[in-house]
């Protein structure tokens, strides 16, 4: 029971993040980044100790995949972007 939980939380807090980010708070983007660094971390030492004692199982190579997934979603987190407004197309159009 309590690992559902942990599961509800998790996901309600990326839902939160995420609407956080859509609506324009910046600010979340560091909340963010100090969770997946903490995650990534911890994850590559378990990836580590694992790599040492046991074979490399599928697992293993999915769970070093999605620490490369997040990580790099994190570094396009923080890349600029411009939307351009409406005026702007309009002129490009011309």
């Amino acid at each position: 029971m309590p690992f559902g939980f942990f599961r509800f939380f998790a996901i309600a807090l990326l839902l939160g993040i995420a609407y956080a980010v859509r609506k324009g708070q910046l600010w979340v983007r560091w909340i963010l980044l100090a969770l997946i660094v903490v995650g990534v971390f911890a994850s590559v030492v378990t990836l580590l100790a694992s790599a040492t004692s046991n074979p490399k199982t599928v697992e293993w190579y999915m769970e070093l995949l999605q620490d490369a997934i997040q990580f790099t979603a994190t570094i396009v987190l923080f890349i600029p972007y411009h939307v351009p407004e409406v005026n702007e197309l309009e002129q490009e159009e011309v």
